[in-house]
């Protein structure tokens, strides 16, 4: 039995007789970072948000969002998403990216969405720029030093 040859979306169209134009972005894209740390002064109570880098732009596309946190103090549960957007376009979603990720003292965390897929955020274009967050949601021991680090890759379409 023969194998078979699938074609992607952009794929298909670029092989059309007259080729229809892929969304800006799919194909020569130059992939963007947004990244930071914070390192925990003080134990955070649930709910206190700590805001990473600057704002992402309307009409990026997120490629994966990655968290590391370094084995420096306690342990917390924290979710990672986006603020609503000032035009209210966005609507704020705290576990776009991730939700209840622990991160503990016993040795270095990483959380990727490429290994999470299912989360809203994996893939989502905004519209508007929207402020990418950790919130805390419960502290199980002294977190003080611990470093939380948050990596965003997106193009912009």
């Amino acid at each position: 039995m023969a194998n078979s040859t699938f074609k992607g979306v952009n794929a298909t169209s670029n092989a059309a007789s007259i080729p229809a134009l892929s969304e800006g972005g799919q194909q020569a894209a130059v992939k963007k970072v947004m990244y930071d740390t914070y390192v925990l002064t003080a134990d955070l109570a649930s709910g206190d948000k700590i805001r990473m880098g600057g704002l992402i732009p309307a009409g990026a596309k997120i490629l994966n969002v990655v968290l590391v946190t370094g084995a420096l103090g306690g342990s917390c549960t924290v979710d990672v998403g986006w603020e609503a957007s000032a035009d209210g376009v966005e609507t704020e979603t705290k576990t776009g990216f991730f939700s209840g990720a622990v991160v503990s003292a016993a040795a270095c965390s990483t959380f990727s969405t490429a290994t999470t897929p299912t989360l809203a955020g994996f893939g989502k274009k905004f519209s508007s720029p929207v402020q990418i967050s950790v919130w805390e949601k419960a502290v199980s021991s002294s977190a003080t030093g611990l470093s939380i680090s948050l990596m965003v890759e997106y193009v912009e379409c």
